[in-house]
């Protein structure tokens, strides 16, 4: 996707950090797969289909590719030693607002 790309090739020419452009670019990849299961052309998108990802991304859970098992105990619960939480099976508030672009 064009668009895409020439907002990548920006955020990288400002010299932001490879984790943040990764980060961008799977926000990117999610959002434009939303807007293809929501039949939507990515310049005709609005505020309604930011607010339908916002709600989907809250409901269900995380995609895995195999079930838990070691960490279905921990899973959402905080490490006694680091005082960091374990990852849970849904997507975290911080995520949900970084794959929800502002729609004009």
């Amino acid at each position: 996707m064009e668009p895409i790309r020439r907002f990548l090739v920006d955020f990288v020419a400002r010299d932001n950090r490879a984790g943040s452009v990764r980060s961008y670019a799977f926000d990117l990849l999610r959002w434009w797969r939303w807007l293809q299961v929501v039949q939507v052309e990515w310049d005709r998108a609005t505020s309604a289909e930011v607010r339908d990802l916002v709600l989907w991304l809250r409901v269900p859970t995380k995609p895995r590719a195999s079930a838990r098992t070691y960490s279905a105990a921990t899973a959402g619960t905080t490490n006694t030693i680091t005082k960091k939480p374990y990852l849970d099976d849904f997507y975290k508030p911080r995520t949900i607002r970084a794959s929800s672009p502002s729609a004009s």
